[in-house]
């Protein structure tokens, strides 16, 4: 599973962490790579000692563009749980990673937050949950992860979404 983001807390990339034993006990050979670099970074590598993840998930850091697509191609689904912290003002705004996980057939993940709920069509190009349950996080991923059929499906979808609504035309 793949994260591309800035790691700023609202991206929910800790809640990703949070579900991430559940996932493995299900599915062991699971592994999440996190592109991007910022300010929650040692928080985020914290988190992951903790929880005992150091050999399931790989932080790179910043990437150029074209690393950036390769790794969007390589993974099996795209997640980024992001969620509102109010007072600061975060939000996530449209949510373009998602189209662009869409363009490459990707099936995504993401939360019911901000822009996220007009990038994805629920059940159709991916899933949304809530941001805040590390356990809706977890059944997305094993619905996916367990049924490569059904996430295959929605990764067609999303592809076919961008080539008809989001296109230079």
């Amino acid at each position: 599973i793949l994260t591309l983001a800035r790691l700023d807390d609202y991206k929910g990339i800790d809640k990703v962490l949070s579900a991430l034993p559940r996932v493995l006990k299900e599915v062991p050979e699971t592994f999440y790579l996190v592109v991007g670099d910022g300010p929650d970074k040692k928080r985020l590598n914290d988190l992951v000692i903790s929880l005992g993840l150091i050999d399931r998930v790989k932080f790179t850091g910043e990437v150029s563009r074209e690393e950036s697509i390769r790794h969007m191609n390589s993974c099996e689904i795209f997640i980024m749980v992001t969620r509102p912290i109010i007072p600061r003002g975060e939000v996530e705004g449209f949510g373009i990673v998602f189209v662009e996980a869409g363009a490459l057939g990707k099936p995504v993940i993401g939360g019911v937050s901000g822009g996220t709920v007009e990038a994805i069509v629920d059940g159709v190009t991916g899933l949304l949950v809530n941001p805040e349950k590390t356990e809706d996080i977890a059944s997305a991923l094993l619905k996916l992860l367990k049924d490569p059929d059904y996430a295959r499906q929605l990764g067609e979808n999303g592809r076919k979404r961008v080539e008809k609504e989001f296109n230079w035309g």
